[in-house]
């Protein structure tokens, strides 16, 4: 079957349960009880999805993607185009204009996926995903090694001076303080900075 959800070279390939299969491993076990299943690509990508969401596997930004992944799949469209759909729907709701019907449709069928995780309004999704799209290179991949959480990812985000913004992500990451904190040292760090067209006072 084209369509069965295989991995290249072997029958058949696992869906969710790595972490079980590697501890029956450990354990000296070589006979592992396992469901088969004829899957389709789309069927594959919900089902790990639905398991990370539960054990809480994925950051903030893969939960995003993840949404976004669904929505696509069950539009029966892209992710680009979701995302064109989405800036649709708020430029509508800037401008007083109306939406096609197939995208009204669309945005009904996005807004009951996240209903489905309680993942919140998609004027919210947009908003945030946008967010963390913007991500400078660095703080992206701290967050995507697990080095820093979301909220902490989007702070260090807006620190547009690149020398500064590493010395804040290495300080993160080695002494892990709150979003307040990170907050505060980003003020003060402004505070601190003249600006631009002004001349620092250095004492004689």
């Amino acid at each position: 079957d084209d369509h069965s959800a295989r991995t290249e070279g072997f029958e058949y390939e696992l869906v969710f349960g790595a972490n079980r299969v590697m501890a029956c491993e450990e354990l000296g076990d070589d006979r592992i009880r396992a469901e088969i299943k004829n899957l389709d690509p789309k069927q594959v990508r919900r089902i790990r999805f639905d398991e990370n969401m539960v054990r809480k596997n994925l950051n903030h930004f893969e939960v995003l993607l993840g949404y976004l992944e669904l929505m696509a799949d069950e539009a029966g469209t892209t992710a680009e185009v979701v995302e064109q759909e989405l800036n649709q729907m708020s430029n509508s709701a800037k401008r007083g204009g109306n939406l096609s019907e197939d995208v009204s449709s669309h945005i009904e069928l996005y807004q009951a996926i996240l209903d489905r995780y309680n993942g919140g309004k998609l004027t919210t999704f947009r908003s945030k995903l946008i967010r963390f799209r913007s991500l400078p290179t660095d703080v992206r991949t701290a967050l995507d090694a697990g080095k820093v959480d979301a909220s902490k990812a989007l702070e260090l985000g807006s620190v547009k001076n690149a020398d500064e913004r590493t010395d804040l992500l290495d300080w993160v990451i080695s002494d892990n303080p709150p979003v307040a904190d990170i907050r505060k040292e980003k003020r003060q760090r402004t505070e601190r900075t003249p600006a631009k067209g002004e001349k620092s006072l250095l004492p004689i």
